[in-house]
């Protein structure tokens, strides 16, 4: 499984803008009460797709295949506009997961953010979780969920042990 067909929900080779609001608006559903969450999230999110989809001149379309978004993160590895958009992203995820408000998600919450994103395979999610739960108490912070983020999308360590937590990336 590949980072970009987790996130192509209908299998078709592409992300398009449409595929991605629907994503976005899965991420807003555990926070339906919420409304500044909800713009947040959604903020944050559209603020990621500019990026993504802004950092090559041959995406006119606004789209998303697996060529550009690989060569879209591997132009921006140290760009630091991205870096912070996925922090601010992992951290208004996070606590849309986190139900309780206990600083923590567990497998159950993980699982029901991604599955509210609509994400057609989650077969990833159980080893993602054990990888991201670097102290093994069986459950996320979100220094924990941020950091491995962050090393997915930008380390170029081959045995990173983030290199396969949602997905491969290429």
């Amino acid at each position: 499984m590949k980072y970009f067909d987790v996130m192509d929900l209908d299998n078709d080779g592409i992300i398009s803008k449409e595929d991605y609001d629907r994503m976005v608006e899965g991420s807003c559903v555990p926070i339906k009460d919420d409304p500044v969450k909800q713009e947040k999230m959604r903020k944050s999110q559209e603020d990621l797709w500019q990026i993504y989809t802004g950092s090559t001149e041959t995406n006119v379309a606004r789209f998303l295949t697996e060529a550009i978004l690989i060569d879209s993160l591997l132009k921006q590895k140290s760009y630091d506009r991205l870096k912070a958009s996925l922090r601010e992203y992992c951290r208004i995820f996070f606590q849309s997961m986190d139900t309780n408000n206990d600083g923590y998600i567990d497998l159950q919450d993980y699982r029901r953010g991604y599955d509210y994103k609509g994400f057609p395979d989650t077969s990833f999610l159980k080893q993602g979780f054990n990888v991201i739960d670097v102290n093994h108490d069986g459950k996320l912070s979100l220094d924990e969920f941020t950091r491995a983020t962050v090393e997915f999308m930008f380390s170029e360590e081959d045995n990173s042990p983030f290199n396969f937590y949602f997905g491969q990336l290429e």
